[in-house]
């Protein structure tokens, strides 16, 4: 009995111990730009009022998400050139990520309930680490499918020097946090982008993976099936 409760346990730990990589947190923001950009990308900012021509977006607005990334997640090279990625001196870039991991986000901009979602903009997902030499560094999780693309994105100067994925996020680290996204206007075919300031950043509890469930699970069975041979023995 004492041999079967200590399998169990050591199956929830390592499992809470894989959770652990997951970190999800929910986000508010505020709607502080507005552009649109014609078909020689000149760029239009915010017209008076705070509303630009073919949107249903206004400064000001607010937007409500949350972000789920993977600290373990394997890298792919995003420098084309290995020698240049990112240390203290030499700026460069990784990317994340692989099929089937949980590196998301979903954000929606009130009151007009436009909805942008990495699940949806399914082309591409990346989670990427950058680093500048004398710049801003910045992490983040991009989402795409033309024409349509979003992103939340955090940056400080000299955050990310190794290119690790951050295993925590807090918005006193970051000089600036946004959600960002872009469109094709039904109006005239124009790129519109709105960028979000974020101004709170909650970590939330995980959910438990299947696996995990399925492991607590098989514990429970076993403590049963244990119990239900020693009260026959007895």
């Amino acid at each position: 009995m004492k041999f079967i409760a200590a399998a169990f346990l050591s199956c929830f730990a390592l499992g809470a111990q894989a959770q652990s990589t997951i970190h999800t947190y929910e986000f508010t923001a505020k709607v502080d730009h507005l552009y649109k950009y014609d078909f020689n990308e000149n760029s239009t900012p915010d017209s008076a009022g705070g509303k630009l021509a073919g949107t249903v977006i206004s400064l000001g607005d607010k937007v409500t998400g949350y972000l789920t990334y993977d600290s373990a997640s394997p890298q792919f090279i995003f420098d084309p050139f290995p020698a240049h990625n990112p240390d203290s001196t030499a700026p460069g870039g990784f990317t994340y990520g692989a099929p089937g991991l949980k590196n998301e986000f979903s954000f929606t901009i009130q009151p007009s309930g436009q909805k942008f979602s990495s699940k949806e903009l399914r082309t591409w997902t990346s989670l990427a680490v950058n680093h500048q030499v004398g710049g801003a560094d910045s992490f983040g999780i991009s989402a795409g499918d033309y024409p349509n693309d979003a992103d939340v994105v955090f940056s400080a100067p000299s955050v990310f020097t190794n290119g690790h994925i951050p295993t925590s996020l807090s918005l006193s680290v970051f000089t600036t946090a946004y959600a960002i996204s872009s469109w094709t206007s039904a109006e005239d075919g124009s790129w519109v982008m709105a960028t979000a300031r974020l101004d709170s950043l909650t970590e939330v509890s995980a959910v438990p993976e299947p696996e995990t469930y399925a492991m607590m699970l098989a514990g429970v069975l076993l403590i049963g099936y244990s119990r239900s041979r020693t009260a026959k023995a007895a």
